[in-house]
Order: C-alpha cells, then structure tokens, then sequence
C-alpha cells in the first residue's frame, strides 16, 4: 500500500503545480505571518477587527506531503482578506497573493470538491463509499 499512497502523492503533487506560483506566494505569506510573534499579534487583531469568526490559522504546508499543502491553502483561503490589510499596514510584507492567485487556488479546491461530489453516485458502492469519506474530510 505504501507504493499506492507514494504514487498518488506524487499524482497530487504534479497537479498542484498548475498554481505553483500562487501556491509559493501564499506559503511565504504564512511563512512571513508565524516568522514573528509581532507579526502573528497582529494578524490576530486584524482577525478581530474584520470580524473573521474561522478557527483554524493558516497552518504552514510540508512541501513533500500533498494533503499538506492542500490544509494551507484551505485555511488561508479564509484569511484572504487579513493579508489584503497586513499588506496596506505593513511594508515589509513583499509576497502577498494577487486575485488571480487567490481564484486559481479557489478554482482548483472547487474542482477537487466536484469530482468528489460526482463519484458520490458512482455505480461502484466502494467507490461511492470511498468519494463520501472524502467529501467528509474535505
């Protein structure tokens, strides 16, 4: 089982580097946030003052492990906004994601969650059983 799990991740991996760019911009952002207890305090004023009522923090991505990287951009996804004000608010703060940056990934988290939802009828009961547990984690 292990090959099987290897070869998926290295499937997911290959797929990911469609927004390779936008994935590097959004690690670094979460990257430069958890780099200093300031800049962490700040973020979460920020988070306070716009409101954000989600409990999960941007977790930072293990480049080698998929499920990783898809656990960052989930949870930074949330924040979108927090960085769009840490930018305004702070100049060193270089690497923020652009829109376009923010859609792809939302665009791909998308389509990940509609192939999921279509092998939820598949024929296959396994499968279908499979496609829910998933759903269930995504």
């Amino acid at each position: 089982m292990r090959c099987v799990a290897h070869v998926l991740n290295l499937i997911v991996k290959e797929g990911f580097k469609v927004i390779d760019g936008a994935t590097d911009r959004i690690r670094d952002s979460v990257k430069y946030i958890r780099s200093s207890q300031a800049r962490k305090q700040r973020f979460e004023e920020i988070i306070v003052q716009l409101g954000i009522s989600c409990e999960k923090r941007p977790s930072l991505d293990v480049p080698t492990r998929w499920n990783s990287t898809y656990l960052m951009l989930k949870s930074a996804i949330e924040y979108r906004a927090v960085f769009d004000v840490m930018e305004s608010q702070d100049p060193n703060y270089m690497d923020k994601p652009s829109n376009t940056d923010w859609n792809h990934c939302f665009h791909v988290l998308w389509e990940v969650k509609g192939k999921i939802e279509t092998l939820e009828s598949n024929t296959d009961i396994s499968i279908a059983v499979m496609a829910s547990k998933m759903k269930l984690k995504f």
